[in-house]
């Protein structure tokens, strides 16, 4: 294809991607949903509900939406178990769509006029390419490192997509069930005028224990990584 011809055609669908997350933000905010009233949106799809879900979650996390809300959601329409299946399966698509979308149309803008000629980038790059895995299953792992954020970066590095995928799936795993197991427990509680119930303490005790899991998870993989440079470093 002739590069002008590309460069325009990488241009339309970077403008129609970020504008189509845009609108559907701009929706959100400018008319107050909550996620009770999506989640009435949800359940009027019926049988389709999971298929109409786990398609939006895809689209719009890849848009740049923020995916607390619809695991939020996810967790309220479909319970624990079939709310981290969902939210799961939203989460990767909308995690695949950004990694694809930087990876094609940002990455060879920012290697050359953001990166380029930087020595730290260079040598981050190449530890990313080599122990990527280890690097994708770490941030997925520390609630703190944001969801959206870790896709398009991960996309403009050398981060290859079968290592990218499979460190987000596992890393995600028991953060998408912690998280939806919370949401429900919680949602279940204020359906009983918002009583601490049996479900809910064990709830808020697996949050606190999968914190604490990840901290250590994250000392063990930069003992084992050593000499790989750190992504939580300063």
């Amino acid at each position: 294809m002739n590069p002008h011809a590309l460069t325009l055609l990488k241009g339309f669908f970077a403008i129609l991607l970020l504008s189509s997350g845009a609108l559907v933000y701009w929706e959100y905010r400018t008319e107050g949903l909550t996620p009770g009233q999506l989640a009435r949106q949800v359940r009027e799809f019926g049988v389709w509900g999971p298929v109409v879900f786990v398609s939006a979650y895809a689209l719009l996390t890849g848009a740049g939406f923020p995916a607390v809300v619809l695991s939020t959601l996810g967790a309220l329409v479909f319970g624990k178990w079939l709310g981290t299946a969902f939210n799961l399966l939203g989460a990767m698509g909308g995690a695949s769509i950004a990694f694809a979308f930087s990876r094609f149309l940002l990455k060879d803008f920012f290697e050359r006029r953001v990166f380029g000629g930087i020595p730290w980038y260079a040598r981050f790059n190449e530890g990313v390419g080599q122990n990527g895995f280890y690097y994708i299953l770490l941030v997925r792992l520390i609630p703190l490192f944001p969801f959206n954020g870790i896709n398009f970066a991960a996309g403009i590095t050398n981060l290859g997509y079968r290592r990218y995928f499979f460190g987000t799936l596992l890393g995600m795993v028991p953060h998408a069930f912690v998280y939806a197991n919370a949401v429900a427990e919680l949602g279940e509680s204020a359906a009983q005028g918002f009583r601490m119930t049996s479900g809910l303490a064990v709830a808020m005790v697996l949050l606190v224990l999968f914190v604490i899991a990840s901290m250590l998870v994250k000392k063990s993989i930069e003992r084992r990584r050593g000499a790989a440079p750190k992504l939580g470093a300063d």
